[in-house]
């Protein structure tokens, strides 16, 4: 004996006795729901009409499949996908970036430290010359420590020039083709990233259209905003290809 039932969204469900008290899914929106005890209702008052609910066993649906519950079983597991397969691919970019940015602090930062190091040892020999000049009656003493400290600061200046040159032929030789290097490498990994990304946008698209298919209301209104966002951005503006220098398109020539 079958009877009528409505979800709480108000799509009609044939049901029978065996529905009593359990719960099944809508076919149409997938809202679960129990289905109350519908003895009562007059059997001959329910529509011809039979939508294939079944009782829900084991947290699957057992009614009949049509094209929207296709669209919910794949919309919104595509929508999550693809929504963190995008900000993997963007975060990826801005790792490549930050190691090509730290490979050139580094080659920078050594040789500022060794520049700063060279600046305050001489003005230390400087200092002291000009403290002995400032003398009101400089003394023949005088005369020697200036002329012993300009000659210190003479052989200081040769030494210096000399470690610079041992650290442009070795370490600083190094460093530099590091991050040389570390920046070929990431325009080069930079056009798969790029790749990866536009699958990812694809995915997320495909989702969103899903959800927006079956969503109703303001789920729908969201699913369409964010779909004319990410279509805008992406394909129409370029704002999402932006970004610091070493990975993009017009870094990839």
């Amino acid at each position: 004996m079958q009877y009528e039932a409505d979800c709480p969204n108000g799509h009609r469900l044939r049901v029978t006795e065996a529905h009593f008290n359990q719960q099944i899914q809508c076919p149409t929106c997938n809202t679960s729901f129990t289905v109350p005890d519908l003895s009562n209702q007059a059997p001959d008052e329910a529509p011809k009409i039979d939508t294939g609910a079944a009782p829900r066993r084991g947290g699957f649906s057992m009614g009949a499949f049509d094209s929207k519950s296709l669209a919910g079983m794949v919309g919104r597991p595509m929508l999550a996908v693809g929504l963190i397969l995008v900000l993997l691919s963007r975060g990826c970019d801005s790792i490549g970036n930050r190691g090509v940015g730290r490979a050139q602090a580094i080659a920078s930062k050594v040789r500022t430290e060794f520049k700063d190091g060279c600046d305050s040892d001489r003005t230390k020999l400087d200092n002291q010359i000009k403290a002995i000049q400032d003398k009101d009656e400089p003394t023949s003493e005088d005369s020697k420590n200036i002329a012993k400290l300009r000659e210190d600061l003479s052989n200081l200046t040769g030494e210096q020039q000399k470690a610079q040159q041992k650290l442009e032929e070795g370490k600083w030789r190094d460093l530099d083709i590091d991050a040389r290097d570390a920046a070929v490498d990431n325009r080069i990994s930079g056009y798969w990233r790029e790749v990866f990304f536009v699958f990812s946008t694809v995915i997320l698209a495909i989702g969103l259209l899903a959800v927006s298919w079956i969503a109703e209301g303001t789920e729908r209104m969201v699913c369409l905003i964010m779909l004319a966002i990410l279509t805008f951005s992406i394909y129409i503006g370029g704002i999402a290809w932006i970004s610091t220098p070493g990975v993009g398109p017009g870094m990839l020539n």
